[in-house]
């Protein structure tokens, strides 16, 4: 299975690991990895935390260097998950053409 990935361009450098970084790499999520961010977010986390954990492991940055980063730069990091956690296009059939074959159609006539 191939992992999407998602280069966000920050507009403020971040320190990551001392070393400034200008651009991350966001990973396609699994589901694995819901569970991941929330042991790291902890017992007593709220949503918020749970989702700067998250994006901290999709990114692979320690939470501390990502807890500063720029208001601006994390919207660019919602917008990313957000595209990485949607299905990816599927390259056979789509659900469409498939409920309105005829063998899918209650009367066997293809919706006609």
């Amino acid at each position: 299975m191939e992992v999407r990935t998602k280069v966000i361009i920050l507009g403020t450098p971040l320190k990551v690991k001392e070393k400034e970084v200008l651009e991350l790499t966001m990973r396609e999520p699994l589901v694995e990895d819901m569970l991941e961010a929330a042991e790291l977010a902890g017992d007593m986390s709220t949503a918020a935390r749970l989702e700067v954990c998250t994006f901290a492991h999709l990114c692979d940055v320690p939470l501390a260097d990502l807890l500063r980063m720029r208001q601006a730069d994390y919207t660019k990091l919602q917008e990313a998950y957000g595209f990485l956690a949607r299905s990816a296009p599927r390259e056979e059939a789509t659900c469409e053409k498939q409920c309105l074959s005829s063998e899918n159609a209650p009367d066997g006539d293809g919706g006609k």
